[in-house]
């Protein structure tokens, strides 16, 4: 689990520190993407010569690629990005609304489906330290 506490307010701004079981992340923050489980060009030395305190997954695309078997297989997703502090993970759910089409209790992509009792199953194995919800769609407000 993990804890934020406000250290101090503006009238349009607050820091804070979110602990987690991998470490501190002052806010605001930084977050460099790393969507299947690598930041682009970056090895997980250079991330921390720059103080990168959290990296961000992406929980449909790390389904998809490596795949929570290889995660698992790995000892989870810290040791397979060999990445010692915080990760935060989306739900993939944008991805779901953009590349996929939506069905009754997910969405299918490529003869692969997700909805969110999958996303937070794939989430659990891989020791992400803050997964978000899953993003939802509001058909109401689609245009026709």
């Amino acid at each position: 689990m993990s804890n934020f506490k406000i250290l101090g307010k503006d009238k349009m701004a607050r820091a804070g520190v979110l602990t987690t079981p991998h470490g501190e992340v002052k806010t605001p923050v930084y977050m460099p993407i790393g969507t299947v489980g690598s930041v682009k060009a970056l090895a997980p030395d250079d991330l921390k010569k720059v103080n990168t305190q959290i990296i961000l997954g992406n929980t449909y695309h790390l389904y998809l690629r490596p795949g929570s078997k290889l995660i698992k297989k790995m000892g989870g997703l810290h040791k397979f990005m060999g990445w010692d502090y915080p990760i935060l993970t989306d739900s993939g759910g944008f991805q779901a609304f953009s590349l996929g089409a939506m069905i009754e209790h997910g969405v299918r992509k490529v003869g692969r489906s997700m909805g969110p009792a999958s996303s937070v199953s794939q989430v659990r194995p891989r020791g992400t330290n803050k997964p978000p919800a899953v993003d939802a769609r509001d058909p109401s407000s689609e245009s026709p």
